[in-house]
């Protein structure tokens, strides 16, 4: 059940700095977002229309009670049906993306994030991780060679193109273009594979079958059909391609502009610091900071979209919300609230948090500028208007002042060890001023014990002598 809650929970929840829009007009699955950073890898959860109360598993009921927690759980109204099925977005946030009516740094004393410190350790991607990632690229290029220069033997492999009639009409199922089959083991009607064997790739021939009397087409069993087949290759070993600036400059070098395999490495390896740090941040910025209280708003925006994934399961599984909850999660709508709590206030931290940034750090707030290098660098486009109206201006800005925030922490973050050779470096000034002081302080005492001789031998001269 808890798995469950989890999944659900992290559907539709925005967090960190990724998040999917989708368009109800173009699809009924459930749409999902990033999971929070202390529940682990997003949860891809999508449902077919004909999914039914069958497919659904009841879980056993118990009582759950609210979490404690450092912070007070804001009290939360359940609304009706429709408030969830027909939601606005764009309820919580004014023009500059940020919560109605808070001020986040009224509620959060933030870590230190300008820069944002983070451990060697993490922000250092070792070699072999580098070379993990290469051999997955090359893994993903890896083809089968096609062999054209013999005859199609028992256990082979191949690629063929056919199409079948009975009574010289094409029937539905019976047709195939580039379809791997392995003689021996592939399920096909009885007779056709064998039919292959001695046939050279580029031959084209027919095969002739005979449908079983209690094949599940009641419309072609028992009937004797016909198959046009073309044998096009025989599949052999691996092909795996070697890493060279050629292989990198083919592959990568339209879409992102690397033509060596320095290169190639050098981007990987940015790519996981950038990750590895983004993850660091998403964590600590949460565990590092102080939050006073949760605003209301805030809270009810989490629990908020949390229930509107379950309406979204429920219209999937053609169940009534009630109905939906009792049978798949096995609990009332407020135990499922209570259940999701830590999580819900822990991304209401995250959002706080990352707003709290905006205020603080000016050049992060969200113009005409970010708004378009966000949707070109996500979804390709520039126009983003669409995305307004479906979900409204106040929280694209949200989404977009998100996403600029936690890449500013990123593009900006230092190595602890920068801070710490800072301090040692902190330390040796105030040293070196401390110990310049000392002189000083010498200097001046001796030369007014000097001039007290001096003035006292002007005084007197025979005390002198």
């Amino acid at each position: 059940m808890k798995k469950l809650i989890a999944i659900l929970t992290a559907a539709l929840i925005l967090t960190s700095c990724a998040v999917v829009f989708s368009h109800a007009d173009d699809t009924d699955d459930v749409q999902v977002v990033a999971a929070p950073a202390d529940t682990g890898e997003a949860q891809v959860v999508a449902e077919s229309d004909d999914a039914g109360a069958e497919d659904v598993e009841t879980a056993p009921a118990e009582v759950i009670a609210a979490p404690e927690l450092d912070v007070e759980i804001p009290e939360y109204t359940v609304q009706d049906d429709d408030y969830y099925n027909d939601y606005d977005y764009n309820q919580w946030f004014d023009e500059e993306g940020h919560f109605k009516d808070v001020r986040a740094l009224d509620y959060v004393s933030l870590c230190s994030v300008d820069p944002f410190y983070v451990p060697d350790d993490v922000a250092t991607i070792p070699d072999e991780d580098v070379q993990e990632q290469i051999d997955s690229i090359i893994t993903n290029f890896t083809t089968k060679e096609q062999i054209t220069t013999r005859a199609v033997a028992d256990g082979d492999t191949l690629s063929i193109d056919f199409t079948g009639t009975v009574d010289r009409e094409e029937f539905s199922g019976g047709s195939g273009t580039d379809y791997e089959v392995t003689i021996g083991v592939t399920s096909f009607v009885e007779g056709f594979l064998d039919q292959l064997i001695g046939h050279m790739p580029g031959d084209n021939f027919d095969v002739n079958v005979t449908f079983p009397e209690d094949y599940h087409d009641e419309s072609i069993a028992g009937k004797d059909a016909v198959f046009n087949v073309t044998v096009n290759y025989i599949v052999g070993d691996d092909v795996v391609p070697e890493l060279t600036d050629d292989f990198v400059s083919e592959k990568f070098a339209e879409q992102y502009d690397l033509k060596t395999v320095e290169e190639l490495r050098n981007y990987l390896r940015e790519n996981m610091m950038k990750q590895a740090v983004s993850g660091y941040i998403q964590q600590h910025i949460v565990e590092d900071s102080k939050f006073s209280a949760i605003p209301d708003q805030v809270y009810a925006f989490m629990v908020d979209t949390m229930l509107v994934t379950y309406h979204k399961y429920a219209e999937n599984y053609g169940m009534d919300f009630e109905e939906f909850m009792q049978n798949a999660a096995g609990m009332s709508v407020e135990d499922a609230i209570n259940e999701s709590a830590e999580s819900n206030i822990n991304q209401a931290k995250f959002m706080l948090a990352i707003q709290a940034v905006d205020e603080k750090l000016a050049d992060v707030s969200v113009d005409d500028a970010a708004l378009v290098k966000y949707f070109t660098d996500n979804f390709g486009t520039e126009d983003y208007q669409q995305y307004i109206e479906d979900y409204g201006e106040g929280y694209v800005k949200m989404v977009v002042m998100q996403d600029t925030a936690m890449n500013h922490l990123i593009d900006n973050f230092k190595m602890e060890s920068e801070r710490s050779g800072s301090m040692m470096i902190v330390g040796i000034i105030i040293a070196v001023v401390l110990a310049v002081a000392a002189i000083v302080l010498f200097i001046v005492i001796w030369n007014k014990g000097a001039k007290k001789e001096k003035k006292a031998e002007r005084l007197c001269p025979e005390c002198g002598a």
